[in-house]
């Protein structure tokens, strides 16, 4: 046939992939097509590694330009057909400034430990640690918290990235730079800013030097700069968890009841979490991060008594992170018979309370699906997933993140 026609491609995402970048692997004009992509996947705004997108190839045998002013190859295919992933395309001059290890804090440990056992110098990284990982203390650190140690060597396990020193040209704009690299804009802009030390990411000028990370997947082989490894992406160092209690809770840590229901005091859960505590499924990579301890408030009680009763300590960074937890608006306005979660690395002597799981993404992974694993109804936890994992959006994990998962025990 003589007549032009789109034939749709299916194509797997993995970690950083943009439907921008696709579009210029793919040969496809992204702004022109927009719509088009839109209508053909739903939305345009949350993207998941192992989700399918689905590319529209036009195909005309006539070789005339397709709607959006391209001509097709003369075969009519495309160049990354099928799910091949496409490599960054790094700007020519762009360097390694350093490099970026990923790290799962574990109880008990503390930064300037971890950089020793990293081989990195503590005192030279002081500053940029603190600004790439937003801390304002290190006196109290919530276990679990992924950190980005800053390295001058290449990091020798899990997943990393190089941070690019890139030096710009005129036409240049971070959004641009993000799809050279495989970065979505949208998750990456915080991680830029923090790099760069820098709000404003619309100012640059030619010959302004601008850093760029690029993720590269923990190897299991020779994976590509900034594809998915499939497996064995956690962003660890193979540390443990250090409680010293042997409580890694791989997978031995059913509720034993298959109630879910609270022990004496009613306390359970601040959201009903366990639905089906018998179906449960834990991933064996998971392990234990810290504990959530549930408290029903008393009269008269504060979040600052309950904290000295429980043997918390109520620092600032403690307090802002309860707040957070429990939506709380402020920390005096909390009602009696209110169930409050208290984030701890020391078991409760008595009642329920929830391990909180590390589970590093591999491809395929949807919220929606550990939800099941864990025995979770998602629609009635969403909120919940939400604040334990301090974003909003549930969909744009990637291969390689670590999302944290509630796990009832019955007291």
């Amino acid at each position: 046939t003589d007549t032009a026609y789109y034939t749709l491609l299916a194509h797997t995402l993995v970690a950083g992939e943009t439907p921008a970048g696709l579009c210029q692997s793919y040969g496809i004009d992204y702004a022109s097509n927009y719509n088009l992509l839109a209508a053909l996947n739903n939305n345009m705004t949350t993207f998941m590694a192992g989700q399918v997108f689905i590319l529209p190839e036009y195909i005309n045998p006539g070789g005339t330009p397709s709607p959006d002013g391209t001509t097709p190859a003369p075969d009519g295919t495309t160049p990354a057909p099928g799910g091949t992933t496409p490599a960054p395309v790094v700007p020519t001059g762009d360097k390694v400034e350093y490099y970026l290890a990923q790290h799962v804090m574990q109880a008990g440990e503390t930064v300037s430990g971890i950089c020793a056992a990293l081989g990195v110098n503590f005192g030279t990284y002081d500053e940029t640690i603190r600004r790439i990982n937003n801390i304002t203390n290190y006196n109290y650190m919530l276990p679990g918290k992924v950190l980005l140690i800053p390295s001058p060597s290449v990091p020798t396990s899990g997943s990393y990235y190089k941070v690019m020193n890139h030096t710009v040209v005129a036409g240049d704009t971070v959004y641009d730079l993000c799809a050279k690299y495989g970065l979505n804009f949208n998750t990456y802009l915080d991680m830029i800013r923090n790099l760069n030390n820098r709000w404003d990411l619309n100012t640059f000028y030619p010959g302004n030097k601008l850093l760029m990370p690029m993720y590269v997947a923990a190897a299991t082989g020779t994976a590509a700069a900034g594809t998915a490894a499939g497996t064995g992406t956690a962003a660890g160092t193979g540390t443990g968890t250090g409680t010293g209690t042997g409580t890694a809770a791989g997978t031995g840590t059913a509720t034993g009841t298959g109630t879910g229901a609270a022990a004496g005091t009613g306390t359970a859960a601040a959201t009903g979490t366990i639905d089906n505590p018998g179906a449960q499924s834990i991933p064996a990579a998971d392990t234990l991060s810290y504990l959530l301890i549930p408290h029903q408030v008393k009269g008269g009680e504060t979040v600052s008594q309950i904290c000295a009763d429980l043997g918390l300590d109520a620092t600032w960074e403690y307090l802002e992170r309860v707040r957070q937890l429990n939506n709380l608006n402020a920390y005096f306005r909390i009602d009696p018979g209110q169930v409050l979660l208290f984030p701890s690395t020391v078991y409760p002597k008595s009642g329920p309370y929830y391990k909180v799981m590390a589970h590093t993404l591999v491809q395929g992974d949807i919220v929606y699906n550990l939800c099941q694993s864990y025995g979770l109804n998602y629609n009635t936890n969403a909120a919940f997933l939400q604040r334990l994992n301090k974003r909003d959006n549930l969909a744009s994990y990637y291969v390689g993140e670590v999302i944290y998962m509630p796990l009832y025990v019955a007291g």
